[in-house]
């Protein structure tokens, strides 16, 4: 075999071990399962709030796709947070709250908090004052 071929052969299969890992990756980010609306925690004078979670697949990323809402409630604060502790992927205000989560290439479903700081999300709540 020439050199010429063999650095061909060589390069052929490293595209193709690029397009396996980027395959692998491609099929973690499916692979999260269904994101749970759960009861807000007590405390803080707070109550549940209604809300939903809707999932699809993000047409930019090809991944899983969260899209949360917590419904307003009059002119009370609406809050949303995160499994099930004081983490808030909202301000704390009047009226709907929305956020859009991903699953990442690790298989885990991720969003940003207030400081926009990642965070991986197991649950989310709605909560009303």
């Amino acid at each position: 075999m020439s050199d010429i071929k063999y650095i061909q052969h060589l390069m052929l299969l490293f595209l193709v071990g690029l397009q396996i890992f980027e395959f692998s990756n491609a099929q973690n980010c499916l692979s999260c399962g269904a994101l749970p609306k759960l009861v807000a925690p007590p405390g803080g004078g707070t109550v549940d709030g209604a809300g939903s979670v809707v999932e699809s697949i993000d047409a930019g990323t090809g991944c899983k796709r969260y899209d949360v809402t917590c419904n307003a409630k009059g002119f009370k604060t609406v809050v949303m947070g995160a499994n099930q502790q004081a983490i808030q992927l909202s301000q704390a205000s009047i009226g709907k709250k929305t956020a859009v989560l991903l699953c990442n290439n690790d298989g885990v479903i991720e969003g940003c908090n207030l400081s926009d700081g990642s965070v991986f999300v197991t649950s989310i709540y709605c909560s009303t004052t």
